[in-house]
């Protein structure tokens, strides 16, 4: 070995020499590239987290008295942590932990958002048109937005062919999805509209398995005579209850089928242009000025200024909308989608909690209602949960 450690250039690697601080390499002081440090194993959750350091040689968590290859100052890919005594090394970090509950708890207020815009658009429209409601919610949505898109990425981003799935994501929601939903509201009140809307994930199913022949387990089939039989339960109505047509269902579900079909093409733009707030920047802004010069060319320009009783309801249900928007992102980039999308599904059952508080003297909530949202709510679950 002594010779060795007077070799030429082509045996450096062969003369280690031991210390407290590492194996070292011989010249200058560079770790053994057979001993650095690659980081965790592939597919291991919590990377970040994980204590201690992995030893590429045998795939086992080093003692304490086993001295560590890395040189000082170097910092382990990933941001491996110091290793901590009684920690599992396959464990989450705690950190990571608080992220997910934390993404889980975005997703329920952003549920609640959606559940609050629809209430004061309740209340709003009963001095005014639903356009008004409608073209201030986009505008609200649009302009902030766009201020952080501007702020924040180059707009050279949107040279990308992808933005063409995004302007048609646009002509249909929010632009023509929101239309439906609140004409719902107006017609069937929010108690009812509110669980039918949330029964996109039924149309993403059969949108899925007759355009992009999927097959779908059983257990996605299970979720979905959930989501009929809740549809039969919210549905079912009572003699002293408000006269409402059969065919006002048309509007709850055309809006979960159009939001359904819009998601698809979202997500299909999302594979190629990966950022979610320039993506629903551009579709708010197709929606409004698609809405806008919808209006212009039947001359109802006008509907789109709300009374002065209304004007507070829909600017605070528009600020909802938005928050809920970008709290939706939040949640579905901190958190897994498996989890957050049932979570965000709970908004019919805030809708009829907030409606039971704040529209008693207009709409009633039966128990045939609440039962037929926890069964909308349990199938959404079961199909996200496949």
């Amino acid at each position: 070995m002594a010779n060795r450690k007077k070799s030429g250039d082509g045996c450096w690697w062969l003369c280690p020499s031991r210390s407290r601080k590492g194996i070292i390499g011989h010249r200058a002081g560079r770790p053994d590239p057979e001993l650095r440090d690659p980081g965790p194993p592939p597919g291991l959750l919590g990377a970040r987290g994980v204590s201690g350091a992995w030893n590429p040689q045998n795939h086992k968590q080093r003692s304490r008295r086993t001295p560590d290859p890395r040189p000082r100052g170097y910092s382990a890919p990933g941001g491996l942590a110091p290793r901590q005594r009684g920690r599992d090394p396959h464990e989450a970090a705690p950190h990571l932990v608080c992220e997910g509950k934390m993404a889980e708890v975005i997703a329920i207020l952003s549920a609640v958002g959606w559940a609050a815009d629809a209430i004061l658009v309740r209340k709003g429209a009963r001095t005014s048109s639903i356009v008004a409601a409608a073209f201030l919610s986009y505008l609200a949505s649009a302009l902030f937005l766009w201020s952080y898109l501007l702020a924040s990425f180059p707009l050279r981003l949107l040279r990308s062919p992808a933005v063409l799935y995004f302007v048609l994501s646009g002509s249909l929601q929010p632009l023509l999805a929101r239309i439906l939903y609140y004409e719902a509201i107006m017609r069937l009140g929010v108690s009812r509209a509110g669980p039918l809307r949330g029964s996109d994930p039924l149309f993403a199913l059969l949108l899925a398995v007759l355009l992009l022949g999927e097959r779908p387990p059983l257990s996605v089939y299970g979720g979905t005579g959930l989501i009929i039989g809740g549809v039969w339960l919210v549905l079912a109505r009572r003699g002293s209850e408000p006269d409402w047509r059969v065919l006002d269902i048309i509007y709850p579900l055309g809006a979960a089928l159009v939001s359904a079909t819009s998601q698809n093409l979202r997500r299909a733009g999302l594979l190629v242009f990966p950022y979610p707030v320039a993506a629903a920047a551009l579709s708010t802004m197709t929606s409004l000025l698609l809405f806008a010069l919808f209006l212009a060319v039947l001359g109802k320009i006008h509907l789109a200024k709300p009374h002065k009783q209304s004007f507070p309801y829909f600017s605070a249900a528009a600020l909802f909308a938005t928050s809920a928007q970008l709290l939706n992102f939040a949640a579905l980039s901190r958190g897994e989608v498996s989890v957050i999308i049932p979570l965000l599904n709970t908004t019919p059952l805030f809708t009829i909690l907030l409606s039971s508080l704040f529209l008693r003297e207009s709409e009633k909530v039966t128990p045939s209602i609440v039962a037929g949202a926890l069964l909308m709510v349990a199938g959404v679950v079961v199909i996200a949960g496949r």
